[in-house]
Protein backbone atom coordinates (compact mmCIF):
# COMPACT_ATOMS: atom_id res chain seq x y z
CA UNK A 1 0.00 0.00 0.00
CA UNK A 2 1.34 3.39 -0.62
CA UNK A 3 0.14 6.92 0.64
CA UNK A 4 2.25 8.96 -1.99
CA UNK A 5 0.59 7.73 -5.70
CA UNK A 6 3.62 9.53 -7.71
CA UNK A 7 7.44 8.46 -6.67
CA UNK A 8 9.34 11.08 -4.89
CA UNK A 9 12.59 12.45 -5.83
CA UNK A 10 13.38 14.66 -3.18
CA UNK A 11 16.83 15.48 -1.84
CA UNK A 12 17.19 14.79 1.73
CA UNK A 13 21.03 14.91 1.58
CA UNK A 14 20.95 18.34 0.03
CA UNK A 15 18.18 19.46 2.39
CA UNK A 16 20.86 18.59 5.33
CA UNK A 17 21.91 22.19 6.35
CA UNK A 18 17.75 23.02 6.87
CA UNK A 19 17.40 19.42 9.23
CA UNK A 20 20.47 20.49 11.08
CA UNK A 21 19.64 23.90 11.84
CA UNK A 22 15.90 23.28 12.58
CA UNK A 23 17.33 20.66 14.82
CA UNK A 24 19.16 22.50 16.69
CA UNK A 25 17.10 25.10 17.28
CA UNK A 26 14.47 22.38 19.28
CA UNK A 27 17.44 20.47 20.73
CA UNK A 28 18.78 24.12 22.18
CA UNK A 29 15.76 25.23 23.14
CA UNK A 30 15.10 21.49 24.97
CA UNK A 31 18.22 21.90 26.79
CA UNK A 32 17.64 25.12 27.84
CA UNK A 33 13.85 24.08 29.25
CA UNK A 34 15.75 21.31 31.06
CA UNK A 35 17.83 23.28 32.57
CA UNK A 36 15.92 26.26 33.73
CA UNK A 37 12.76 24.70 33.95
CA UNK A 38 13.46 21.18 34.82
CA UNK A 39 11.15 18.00 34.72
CA UNK A 40 7.70 17.77 36.68
CA UNK A 41 8.85 14.39 38.63
CA UNK A 42 5.71 12.28 39.50
CA UNK A 43 5.70 10.67 42.94
CA UNK A 44 7.51 7.71 41.42
CA UNK A 45 10.75 9.96 41.33
CA UNK A 46 10.23 11.99 44.34
CA UNK A 47 8.62 9.75 46.66
CA UNK A 48 5.20 10.91 48.81
CA UNK A 49 1.60 9.98 48.02
CA UNK A 50 -0.58 10.99 45.06
CA UNK A 51 -4.07 11.20 45.68
CA UNK A 52 -6.41 11.45 42.81
CA UNK A 53 -9.74 12.80 43.86
CA UNK A 54 -13.13 13.41 42.52
CA UNK A 55 -16.20 16.23 43.36
CA UNK A 56 -19.50 17.00 43.02
CA UNK A 57 -20.08 19.49 42.41
CA UNK A 58 -16.35 21.07 40.98
CA UNK A 59 -15.70 23.68 43.85
CA UNK A 60 -12.34 24.41 42.15
CA UNK A 61 -9.13 24.50 42.54
CA UNK A 62 -8.12 27.05 44.67
CA UNK A 63 -10.37 25.40 47.42
CA UNK A 64 -8.44 22.30 47.20
CA UNK A 65 -5.65 24.09 47.54
CA UNK A 66 -6.71 25.28 50.61
CA UNK A 67 -8.29 22.56 51.97
CA UNK A 68 -5.02 20.79 51.39
CA UNK A 69 -3.14 23.15 53.60
CA UNK A 70 -5.61 23.21 56.25
CA UNK A 71 -5.27 19.75 56.98
CA UNK A 72 -2.02 19.77 57.08
CA UNK A 73 -0.74 19.20 53.88
CA UNK A 74 2.46 20.85 53.68
CA UNK A 75 3.76 21.45 50.27
CA UNK A 76 1.23 20.18 48.60
CA UNK A 77 0.82 20.13 44.90
CA UNK A 78 -2.66 20.37 43.59
CA UNK A 79 -3.74 20.09 39.66
CA UNK A 80 -6.31 19.50 37.63
CA UNK A 81 -6.10 15.87 36.64
CA UNK A 82 -7.58 15.77 32.82
CA UNK A 83 -10.70 17.79 31.22
CA UNK A 84 -13.03 16.32 33.87
CA UNK A 85 -14.68 19.01 35.81
CA UNK A 86 -14.36 18.30 39.60
CA UNK A 87 -10.81 15.61 38.82
CA UNK A 88 -7.63 16.58 41.01
CA UNK A 89 -4.98 15.15 41.75
CA UNK A 90 -2.88 16.19 44.84
CA UNK A 91 0.90 15.10 45.32
CA UNK A 92 2.27 15.00 48.79
CA UNK A 93 6.11 15.03 49.67
CA UNK A 94 5.82 14.68 53.06
CA UNK A 95 5.23 10.93 54.36
CA UNK A 96 4.83 10.83 58.31
CA UNK A 97 1.70 9.39 58.10
CA UNK A 98 0.13 5.75 57.04
CA UNK A 99 -2.05 6.27 53.17
CA UNK A 100 -4.75 5.46 55.10
CA UNK A 101 -4.36 8.01 57.25
CA UNK A 102 -3.54 10.88 54.97
CA UNK A 103 -6.72 9.77 52.50
CA UNK A 104 -8.99 10.09 55.90
CA UNK A 105 -7.50 13.32 57.28
CA UNK A 106 -8.42 14.70 53.77
CA UNK A 107 -12.16 13.54 53.60
CA UNK A 108 -12.85 14.51 57.12
CA UNK A 109 -11.64 17.72 56.35
CA UNK A 110 -13.93 17.84 53.23
CA UNK A 111 -16.91 16.92 54.56
CA UNK A 112 -16.08 19.54 57.34
CA UNK A 113 -15.76 22.23 55.04
CA UNK A 114 -18.45 21.57 52.38
CA UNK A 115 -21.20 20.05 53.92
CA UNK A 116 -23.51 18.10 51.40
CA UNK A 117 -21.01 17.83 48.51
CA UNK A 118 -19.88 14.51 47.44
CA UNK A 119 -15.59 13.74 47.64
CA UNK A 120 -14.67 10.55 45.69
CA UNK A 121 -10.92 8.94 46.18
CA UNK A 122 -10.35 7.40 43.25
CA UNK A 123 -6.61 6.35 43.73
CA UNK A 124 -3.81 6.93 46.47
CA UNK A 125 0.17 5.91 45.62
CA UNK A 126 2.77 5.72 47.62
CA UNK A 127 6.32 5.72 47.03
CA UNK A 128 8.99 6.00 50.14
CA UNK A 129 12.06 8.45 48.96
CA UNK A 130 14.56 5.64 49.19
CA UNK A 131 12.48 4.01 46.29
CA UNK A 132 11.71 6.76 44.44
CA UNK A 133 15.75 7.90 43.73
CA UNK A 134 16.47 4.09 43.23
CA UNK A 135 13.73 4.06 40.25
CA UNK A 136 15.14 7.49 39.15
CA UNK A 137 19.02 6.27 38.47
CA UNK A 138 17.49 2.98 37.27
CA UNK A 139 14.99 4.79 34.57
CA UNK A 140 18.46 6.61 33.76
CA UNK A 141 20.60 3.45 33.03
CA UNK A 142 17.61 1.77 31.42
CA UNK A 143 17.83 4.74 28.77
CA UNK A 144 21.70 4.06 28.86
CA UNK A 145 21.38 0.48 28.45
CA UNK A 146 18.73 1.00 25.43
CA UNK A 147 20.95 3.62 23.37
CA UNK A 148 24.25 1.16 24.03
CA UNK A 149 22.18 -2.00 22.70
CA UNK A 150 21.06 -0.26 20.36
CA UNK A 151 24.49 0.84 19.13
CA UNK A 152 25.92 -2.45 19.08
CA UNK A 153 23.11 -4.21 17.57
CA UNK A 154 23.49 -1.36 14.58
CA UNK A 155 26.80 -2.36 14.37
CA UNK A 156 26.61 -6.00 14.29
CA UNK A 157 23.68 -6.20 11.75
CA UNK A 158 25.43 -3.02 9.11
CA UNK A 159 28.68 -1.84 10.44
CA UNK A 160 30.10 0.94 12.15
CA UNK A 161 29.50 3.61 10.38
CA UNK A 162 25.81 2.91 10.44
CA UNK A 163 25.20 3.23 14.30
CA UNK A 164 26.62 6.99 14.96
CA UNK A 165 23.55 7.95 12.74
CA UNK A 166 20.87 6.44 14.53
CA UNK A 167 22.20 6.64 18.35
CA UNK A 168 22.26 10.62 17.62
CA UNK A 169 19.04 10.46 16.06
CA UNK A 170 17.66 8.50 19.15
CA UNK A 171 19.37 11.01 21.38
CA UNK A 172 17.54 13.99 19.51
CA UNK A 173 13.90 12.52 19.66
CA UNK A 174 14.67 11.71 23.59
CA UNK A 175 16.09 15.21 24.07
CA UNK A 176 13.31 17.09 22.18
CA UNK A 177 10.45 14.80 23.88
CA UNK A 178 11.87 15.63 27.27
CA UNK A 179 11.89 19.15 25.91
CA UNK A 180 7.98 19.11 25.17
CA UNK A 181 6.95 16.93 28.58
CA UNK A 182 9.08 19.97 30.38
CA UNK A 183 7.65 22.77 28.34
CA UNK A 184 3.76 21.26 28.77
CA UNK A 185 4.95 20.88 32.69
CA UNK A 186 3.78 16.80 31.99
CA UNK A 187 4.06 14.53 35.09
CA UNK A 188 7.44 12.59 34.24
CA UNK A 189 6.58 9.32 35.91
CA UNK A 190 7.11 5.50 35.39
CA UNK A 191 4.43 5.85 32.50
CA UNK A 192 6.47 8.48 30.64
CA UNK A 193 9.75 6.61 31.03
CA UNK A 194 8.13 3.65 29.28
CA UNK A 195 6.57 5.88 26.41
CA UNK A 196 10.10 7.10 26.06
CA UNK A 197 11.39 3.45 25.68
CA UNK A 198 8.75 2.38 23.38
CA UNK A 199 9.65 5.79 21.45
CA UNK A 200 13.44 4.84 21.43
CA UNK A 201 12.60 1.56 19.92
CA UNK A 202 10.02 2.92 17.04
CA UNK A 203 12.44 5.23 15.79
CA UNK A 204 15.68 2.77 15.42
CA UNK A 205 13.05 0.49 13.55
CA UNK A 206 12.23 3.28 11.15
CA UNK A 207 15.78 3.55 10.97
CA UNK A 208 16.68 0.19 10.52
CA UNK A 209 14.55 -0.21 7.57
CA UNK A 210 15.79 2.60 5.46
CA UNK A 211 19.74 1.66 6.48
CA UNK A 212 18.33 -1.77 4.96
CA UNK A 213 17.30 -0.18 1.94
CA UNK A 214 20.18 1.93 1.53
CA UNK A 215 22.88 -0.95 1.96
CA UNK A 216 20.68 -3.18 -1.03
CA UNK A 217 21.02 -0.27 -2.89
CA UNK A 218 24.43 0.47 -2.44
CA UNK A 219 25.31 -3.56 -3.86
CA UNK A 220 22.66 -2.78 -6.41
CA UNK A 221 24.27 0.53 -7.66
CA UNK A 222 28.04 0.40 -7.42
CA UNK A 223 30.05 3.47 -8.44
CA UNK A 224 27.02 6.05 -7.74
CA UNK A 225 27.83 8.48 -5.75
CA UNK A 226 26.36 7.71 -2.25
CA UNK A 227 24.23 10.97 -1.38
CA UNK A 228 22.08 9.32 -4.31
CA UNK A 229 21.78 5.99 -3.93
CA UNK A 230 20.73 7.46 -0.37
CA UNK A 231 18.55 9.91 -1.44
CA UNK A 232 16.80 7.05 -3.56
CA UNK A 233 17.11 5.06 -0.92
CA UNK A 234 14.91 7.42 1.30
CA UNK A 235 12.62 8.14 -1.47
CA UNK A 236 11.59 4.42 -2.06
CA UNK A 237 10.58 4.12 1.39
CA UNK A 238 9.25 7.36 2.01
CA UNK A 239 5.44 5.93 1.35
CA UNK A 240 6.23 2.88 3.90
CA UNK A 241 7.74 5.85 6.69
CA UNK A 242 4.70 7.92 6.45
CA UNK A 243 2.42 4.63 6.93
CA UNK A 244 4.00 3.32 9.40
CA UNK A 245 4.14 6.91 11.81
CA UNK A 246 0.30 7.47 10.01
CA UNK A 247 -1.17 4.05 11.53
CA UNK A 248 0.64 4.55 14.71
CA UNK A 249 -0.51 8.11 15.22
CA UNK A 250 -4.04 7.18 15.42
CA UNK A 251 -3.28 4.66 17.68
CA UNK A 252 -1.79 7.15 19.81
CA UNK A 253 -4.80 9.55 19.09
CA UNK A 254 -6.78 6.61 20.51
CA UNK A 255 -5.52 5.96 23.79
CA UNK A 256 -5.10 9.63 23.83
CA UNK A 257 -9.13 11.27 23.50
CA UNK A 258 -10.49 7.66 24.91
CA UNK A 259 -8.15 6.43 27.21
CA UNK A 260 -8.58 8.41 30.31
CA UNK A 261 -7.00 11.08 31.83
CA UNK A 262 -4.56 8.28 33.47
CA UNK A 263 -2.81 7.44 29.82
CA UNK A 264 -2.87 10.94 28.70
CA UNK A 265 1.15 11.34 29.63
CA UNK A 266 1.74 8.52 27.60
CA UNK A 267 -0.16 9.28 24.64
CA UNK A 268 1.05 12.76 24.46
CA UNK A 269 4.61 11.76 25.07
CA UNK A 270 4.36 9.22 22.43
CA UNK A 271 2.76 11.78 20.08
CA UNK A 272 5.76 13.99 20.25
CA UNK A 273 8.22 11.05 19.59
CA UNK A 274 6.25 9.43 17.07
CA UNK A 275 6.73 12.46 14.75
CA UNK A 276 10.74 13.57 16.05
CA UNK A 277 11.35 9.89 15.24
CA UNK A 278 9.98 10.21 11.81
CA UNK A 279 12.05 13.56 11.36
CA UNK A 280 15.25 12.55 12.77
CA UNK A 281 15.33 9.22 10.61
CA UNK A 282 14.85 11.29 7.22
CA UNK A 283 16.85 14.42 8.34
CA UNK A 284 19.45 13.18 11.09
CA UNK A 285 20.65 9.78 10.55
CA UNK A 286 20.78 9.40 6.97
CA UNK A 287 23.20 12.51 6.48
CA UNK A 288 25.79 11.12 9.46
CA UNK A 289 25.64 7.88 7.72
CA UNK A 290 26.45 9.77 3.89
CA UNK A 291 29.57 12.06 6.16
CA UNK A 292 30.98 8.91 7.48
CA UNK A 293 30.75 6.64 4.45
CA UNK A 294 32.50 9.51 1.99
CA UNK A 295 34.62 10.39 5.00
CA UNK A 296 36.11 6.41 4.97
CA UNK A 297 36.54 6.63 1.34
CA UNK A 298 38.59 9.39 1.46
CA UNK A 299 41.32 7.26 3.60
Amino acid sequence: MRILKQKTNIDFIGLKSVFYGISAVLIGGSILLLIFKGLNFGVDFTGGTAIQIKTSPDIGISEIRRLATDVGFKNASVQNFGDEPGAFLIRIEQMGATVIGLENRFAEGFKKDFPGKSLVVESVESVGPKVGEELKKQGVLALIFALVAILLYVAVRFDFRYSPGGIVALAHDAVFTLGVVSFLNIEFSLVTLAALLTIIGYSINDTIVIYDRIRENIHKYQGSPISQIVNLSVNETLSRTFLTSFTVLLAVLALFFFGGPVIHAFAVTMLVGVIAGTYSTLGIATPIFVYLYNKQGKK
